[in-house]
């Protein structure tokens, strides 16, 4: 049912948009040719230049003729990936269109101001944010899904692992440490797997010195923990 493209966005950094992103594309790679494009602010000859040159369809002198060269080629079986978008020209919302236009599937990601802002741009902006067929918002994780992350990162690398992923025991940190870590990091991802290596480390640091300290709620409250609000 796709009919324009797809947007992944939220207030808060370290949610997941990049992840998210990275693995629809790695889904979808048997059945499309994809296109990821990282750099931020990317003009119009740069955004068409990459789609060129990842499909091996070679980009021209021009944006133009880069585009000819894309229109010929075919977009059919093409999904573009366009992570951070920072979108803040309104030729390169055009060159998104024309994309999309003929007939590849774009998926953008980007924080929730970054969004609002394309409307600052006057009838470009506005016209392109009618365009996006889906928006997505990624929220802050519940208790349960920081559990589940511990879990999964854990099972991956355990060489005896139970067939449940849930069945992996939290030790060492308990439910009140893990608690801790979930309040403390903002329930964003990327920010609470920071603490919990920071606090493995420390945990096998300690076990190396025969230094039997528990890993507690103090400890770690006590770790840095980035700041996930980025576009407050």
């Amino acid at each position: 049912n796709y009919t324009g493209p797809i947007l992944v966005h939220s207030s808060l950094s370290g949610v997941g948009k990049t992840t998210l992103l990275r693995v629809l594309l790695d889904e979808f790679s048997e059945d499309y040719e994809t296109v990821y494009i990282g750099e931020h602010n990317v003009t119009p000859y740069e955004l068409v230049g990459i789609v060129a040159d990842d499909l091996d369809i070679g980009k021209s002198s021009s944006t133009k003729m880069t585009e000819n060269k894309i229109e010929n080629h075919g977009l059919d079986d093409v999904i573009i990936g366009i992570d951070e978008f920072g979108l803040n020209d309104p030729e390169t919302l055009h060159s998104i269109q024309f994309l999309n236009d003929f007939g590849a599937k774009v998926m953008l990601t980007g924080m929730t101001s970054q969004w609002n802002a394309i409307g600052s741009l006057g009838s470009e902006g506005k016209a392109f944010q009618r365009r996006v067929s889906l928006q997505v918002q990624l929220d802050p994780f519940s208790f349960e899904q920081t559990r589940k992350l511990y879990q999964r990162r854990v099972h991956g690398v355990l060489d005896d692992a139970p067939d449940d992923v849930t069945d992996v025991s939290l030790e060492p940190f308990g439910e009140d440490v893990l608690r801790t870590i979930h309040d403390e990091g903002d329930a964003v991802p990327a920010v609470m797997v920071a603490a919990m290596n920071t606090l493995l480390g420390l945990g096998a640091y300690q076990f190396s010195q025969d230094v039997a300290e528990p890993i507690d709620e103090e400890l770690a409250a006590s770790v840095e923990y980035a700041d996930p609000h980025a576009d407050v």
